[in-house]
């Protein structure tokens, strides 16, 4: 079973992968939003995927024109990455937060998460490297 979780904290984005297969059950939540496959079925956000979809993505950002209204986009593609089934909406946010988040399950989106997860730690990496250098002391300190 394949579940990657993006935990957003503070700014600081963590994905953790936890296991190897795609089309079990698992469940990813962002800003509010179900992502879920129960036998073989992609629940997408609202939107149901065909039999033939392998991956299901969610974004939810703010409008760039109006902060309190969020706009979210479900795609569920094939393998190939082919769009066979989209719903866009948008909803209140009354308190004008900044919301940006991505979540989905497929292999696609999988080696994506994987991907970014490689270059956020090498990001965190890098940054604690430099955190002696810019506090003006030289410890050693470990990398993750």
């Amino acid at each position: 079973m394949k579940i990657t979780y993006l935990i957003i904290l503070f700014g600081l984005t963590v994905i953790l992968d936890i296991s190897d297969a795609c089309k079990s059950n698992s469940v990813s939540v962002s800003g509010g939003t179900v992502v879920k496959t129960i036998g073989g079925t992609i629940y997408c956000g609202m939107l149901i995927c065909p039999k033939s979809a392998v991956n299901c993505k969610v974004t939810s950002k703010n409008d760039p024109k109006n902060a309190k209204i969020i706009e979210i986009n479900e795609i569920c593609s094939d393998f190939y990455g082919s769009i066979l089934d989209q719903n866009t909406y948008r909803h209140d946010n009354p308190s004008g937060s900044l919301v940006d988040s991505e979540t989905g399950v497929g292999p696609q989106y999988n080696a994506r998460a994987r991907q970014q997860t490689a270059i956020i730690k090498e990001n965190i990496n890098r940054n604690i490297q430099n955190l002696p250098v810019f506090l003006g002391t030289r410890p050693r300190i470990p990398t993750i």
